[in-house]
């Protein structure tokens, strides 16, 4: 799983970035082989004005399927990440499952 953090009108210290990455690799842990990419982009939106303008957008872009794309905003890069990570966790989740589903039973079961 390569991980990709970009930044937008936003800059990052090396704690505040190997904290996110950290963040990535524990939200997504039980995902990592099924994933070929998280691509992390996180933008301030109002500059020094404050407020929830933290945005965190994550794609996720697996090995086979399409991509998931989430996003979050707050006041803290960080909980935005972990907004965004959790959210990407849940929905990379269902989709797993809705595969599992879904997936085709053998004939060899049914009655002709």
């Amino acid at each position: 799983m390569q991980i990709r953090l970009r930044t937008s009108r936003v800059t990052l210290d090396a704690a505040t970035k190997a904290e996110v990455e950290q963040r990535i690799e524990v939200a997504l842990r039980r995902f990592a082989p099924r994933l070929r990419l998280v691509d992390l982009q996180v933008a301030d939106e109002n500059g020094d004005r404050g407020g929830i303008d933290k945005r965190c957008v994550v794609a996720l872009h697996l090995t086979r399927g399409a991509p998931v794309h989430v996003e979050a905003r707050a006041a803290e890069v960080a909980v935005a990440a972990d907004v965004a990570l959790e959210r990407a966790a849940r929905v990379l989740a269902r989709r797993i499952e809705r595969l599992r589903d879904f997936t085709p039973r053998s004939a060899s079961g049914l009655a002709s």
